[in-house]
């Protein structure tokens, strides 16, 4: 009878551990059944030119399908080109979805270009970056008219034309040249 009894015992803890591996490791259904929604950033932009598509819209998860309301209606298909507006993405795990996670679409984001600058001269013997005059905070400035990355505002200056650009979130003007002159100290 002691064997018995000892077979049951490990055939009861194996079920426990399996019982509890299923819980602690399930798929994106959690233990009520109900699908969490996937999380969005909102809003998204698009600049103007860019190309905004369904597929460029950022959701944290997998298995997303994206709609055009916020119940109802048939999932939007790939390639879908966006409009400003909201769109709402829900998980699929087989046949069932999580609610719908509203997510707020800007397009077509148009920075103006900046206005002519003038000619800036500046009296440094370590002339840098920061020294650079622009028309607002948003200002960015390169060391050539297209392509690069936005020079730091403590790389040193030397005379010639560099290229200021208004950024707005990620989206950015065209480039204005602009003459820079370095006359060292004393001026």
């Amino acid at each position: 009878m002691g064997k018995k009894h000892l077979r049951r015992t490990k055939y009861s803890l194996l079920m426990l551990f399996f019982t509890f591996y299923v819980a602690a490791t399930g798929s994106a259904i959690a233990q009520d059944g109900a699908i969490p929604p996937p999380p969005a950033l909102t809003p998204q932009e698009f600049c103007f030119g860019s190309i905004a598509i369904i597929e460029n819209l950022k959701v944290e998860g997998s298995n997303i399908v994206w709609y055009n309301q916020a119940e109802g209606g048939a999932p939007l298909p790939a390639g879908t080109t966006l409009v400003t507006g909201a769109y709402y993405a829900a998980r699929r795990v087989g046949e069932h979805e999580s609610p719908r996670t509203a997510v707020t679409v800007i397009t077509d984001v148009n920075v103006s270009p900046l206005a002519a600058l003038l000619p800036q001269v500046i009296c440094s013997d370590n002339a840098i970056v920061a020294n650079l005059q622009g028309v607002s905070s948003n200002v960015v400035w390169y060391d050539r008219a297209e392509g690069g990355t936005p020079l730091s505002a403590e790389i040193p200056l030397i005379t010639g034309t560099y290229y200021a650009a208004e950024r707005i979130g990620n989206c950015e003007s065209a480039r204005t040249a602009v003459a820079v002159e370095i006359v060292e100290s004393p001026c």
